[in-house]
């Protein structure tokens, strides 16, 4: 009977150890960080549901915070235990329409190049259904000079491409948040001037 209750003793211990090693082989240490969080130009930091963590030398978000960036609703499947970033409806997003984000590019434009802009000056919208990594947006193409007698057809592939690779100015509006970059033409080629949709920075 005593080898029993010792057997039966030294089983529980290993069972209670085991059970203990594997509850804390989950836990980790990891530190709260206040870094300044850039996505697309824009500091993001006051948009943050939840704090930023440093484990390992490296940044974790929280997921959530991550689909407010890239303009996507996160769901949460208790079932499967699984995350999934689905595309926003439009009456979710901010900027909501072409006309509303033609009035803010034409607000920059005209804030940035009054100079530059003429009787000839045209604006071109498209609305762009990015991939998953990437943010929906409003791209407004300026183009200072047409010509008088030249018609760009937004319905001809060759006309939209002969805008988007002759544009003056490139404006982006982000539909979720309203966040904007923008690039102009420098020798000959454009060269984005702030911010750059999709790239997240952290300093």
């Amino acid at each position: 009977m005593k080898k029993m209750i010792i057997v039966i003793s030294i089983i529980l211990c290993l069972v209670i150890g085991i059970a203990v090693f594997a509850t804390t082989t989950n836990i980790i240490e990891a530190t709260l960080v206040d870094y300044r969080i850039w996505f697309s130009g824009r500091r993001v930091n006051e948009s943050l549901q939840n704090p930023l963590i440093m484990y390992n030398n490296r940044i974790y978000m929280s997921v959530r915070d991550v689909g407010v960036m890239i303009s996507r609703d996160v769901q949460w499947n208790e079932n499967y235990r699984d995350v999934s970033f689905n595309r926003l409806e439009i009456e979710q997003s901010l900027i909501q329409s072409e006309e509303t984000a033609l009035a803010i590019a034409k607000a920059i434009v005209s804030e940035r190049y009054s100079n530059q802009i003429n009787e000839n000056t045209r604006y071109f919208t498209f609305f762009m259904q990015a991939s998953p990594s990437r943010i929906d947006f409003y791209l407004v193409a300026v183009m200072f000079n047409t010509s008088t007698d030249q018609e760009l057809d937004m319905e001809n592939d060759n006309d939209i491409l002969e805008i988007l690779h002759n544009a003056d100015v490139q404006i982006e509006i982000g539909t979720a948040t309203g966040s904007t970059t923008l690039r102009e033409r420098i020798d000959g080629s454009l060269e984005w001037v702030v911010g750059r949709t999709g790239i997240l920075e952290i300093d």
